[in-house]
């Protein structure tokens, strides 16, 4: 009787018991893998094929979304406000250098050969002095106007790549001539996906942001050279 009313009782806790649930875990986000790559070639220009003499890109800390905006009259957020990729003045660019970078999202490898073997790259462009883990970064604010940003790097291999993800092409590579040249394309989605082409036009003295124009030929080629001051 008595192992009876113990078994009762055990069975009666048990059906009264919350059930216990395990939550699933978190997946991780792939992660792209980069490494650094030196192309001898530390400045970018922005050029037209008419005019090889523009002004070389870069940031300048004094410069920033909110100043790009008010420039042209536009009322977008600015955001957090990072630095404008702007027209600066020859020999007053900033150093960049080119990280190389495999995306599974993407569909690109760390480099490939194009034709007659002409090597592409493929990855993310950084200022050479950069502690803060910052890119070269497409920004579209709310009235569709885009710009380049100094902005965090993106790592997650998911779309976040569509914005700061290049192809660099070598076009001149003679080191030993100091003279070397990459011309780099913003590829902006993954390969074999339909999509934007995207193109650059440089700034004026009183609007002086580079900005990013969506299928439509500027004339301008982005890009990486090698350049020697005594």
């Amino acid at each position: 009787m008595f192992v009876s009313v113990i078994h009762s009782f055990v069975v009666a806790a048990l059906m009264i018991s919350p059930r216990t649930t395990w939550a699933s875990p978190t997946p991780r986000t792939p992660q792209i893998s980069c490494s650094s790559f030196d192309t001898f070639a530390d400045y970018l220009f922005l050029a037209h094929a008419s005019n090889m003499g523009n002004a070389l890109p870069g940031f300048n800390s004094t410069y920033r979304l909110s100043d790009a905006l008010k420039a042209i009259g536009s009322t977008s957020s600015a955001g957090d406000n990072p630095e404008v990729l702007q027209n600066l003045g020859p020999f007053s660019g900033d150093n960049f250098k080119f990280v190389t970078c495999a995306s599974r999202f993407m569909k690109y490898p760390a480099k490939t050969n194009g034709t007659n073997d002409i090597p592409r790259y493929y990855g993310h462009i950084e200022p050479s002095n950069n502690p803060n883990g910052t890119c070269l970064t497409r920004t579209k604010v709310a009235d569709g106007r885009e710009f380049f940003t100094n902005s965090p790097c993106r790592y997650n291999d998911d779309a976040g790549q569509e914005a700061q993800y290049f192809q660099l092409r070598q076009v001149v590579y003679e080191p030993a001539l100091q003279n070397v040249q990459w011309n780099l394309t913003l590829l902006g989605h993954p390969q074999g996906a339909s999509g934007d082409k995207f193109y650059f036009k440089p700034g004026s003295v009183a609007k002086p942001a580079i900005t990013v124009a969506r299928n439509e030929p500027s004339g301008y080629q982005l890009g990486l050279e090698y350049i020697h001051i005594n």
